[in-house]
């Protein structure tokens, strides 16, 4: 699983994923694709792309829906990298790796 996959599972799942770095910061990867590392002040300095190769838990937060009264709690559930590669759907995962 590359860090295109993630983010395609991410939109299309309506997800953030979220996921450390080896430098001790985080990746947080939005509903829309976008990944954000808060707290960088400035260019980085490492690969984006290396650091997820590097990451063996990631967290999926599903947010509450547009519908819910204000104030509803985020879900949010660790994987390790083989766990979150077999709970997505072989189907999902074909389309996902076809799609570059």
């Amino acid at each position: 699983m590359k860090l295109a996959d993630v983010k395609r599972l991410a939109v299309k799942r309506a997800w953030n994923i979220r996921f450390s770095l080896p430098n001790g910061l985080e990746c947080v990867i939005d509903r829309h694709g976008l990944a954000r590392v808060p707290g960088l002040n400035g260019p980085p300095d490492f690969s984006l792309e290396e650091g997820f190769a590097a990451a063996q838990n990631l967290a999926v937060e599903q947010g509450p829906d547009p519908g819910d009264r204000a104030g509803a709690r985020v879900k949010r559930h660790w994987f390790s990298r083989s766990q979150l590669e077999e709970w997505v759907s072989p189907a999902e995962r074909a389309g996902l790796s076809a799609e570059e």
